[in-house]
């Protein structure tokens, strides 16, 4: 699977726990449904919960690939 986003770019199989699990960023995920071709992870922070600034963090999954979703994708999978 190829990695994609902050945790930089990896050529490993990874599921979307051991994407989460190494991340610096992340330490919770819920998957949200799909997204065209995608499977869509809302991906948080325990430490972000409550707080009311920016929008969520999707990671996209994509048969071996898995990558965090931009912000015109963002906007389209929130309906905006």
């Amino acid at each position: 699977m190829t990695i994609f986003g902050t945790l930089g770019m990896y050529n490993q199989t990874m599921t979307i726990r051991e994407f989460v699990k190494r991340s610096i960023e992340y330490d919770h995920y819920r998957k949200r449904g799909t997204w065209g071709k995608y499977t869509v992870y809302y991906v948080w922070n325990k430490a972000w919960e409550g707080a009311k600034i920016g929008y969520p963090h999707f990671a996209l999954v994509d048969g071996e690939n898995i990558r965090l979703a931009n912000h015109n994708e963002t906007m389209k999978i929130m309906g905006l």
